[in-house]
């Protein structure tokens, strides 16, 4: 769930990026291939920026399902 919360801001990031970028080159013609080579700039810096957050929800979320399966498989085979 944390790594799908995480997957979801650098989505938004990239949408709010391109977004902006579509209404620059939009406002500024003469920009246009300008505003979007630093808009991929910008959208490669969100995804590296978001990485580290992404590996480690990554990593707790298969922590966290790997407790679960055990404390599951420890409750099945507990002698009644």
């Amino acid at each position: 769930m944390r790594f799908a919360t995480e997957l979801m801001y650098v989505a938004l990031g990239i949408a709010t990026s391109i977004v902006m970028a579509t209404g620059a080159a939009w406002a500024v013609p003469l920009a246009r291939a300008e505003i979007w080579i630093i808009d991929y700039v910008a959208i490669a810096f969100i995804i590296g920026m978001g990485y580290p957050q992404m590996r480690e929800a990554w990593m707790a979320d298969r922590a966290s399902d790997a407790a679960a399966e055990k404390a599951h498989s420890m409750k099945a085979t507990r002698p009644k």
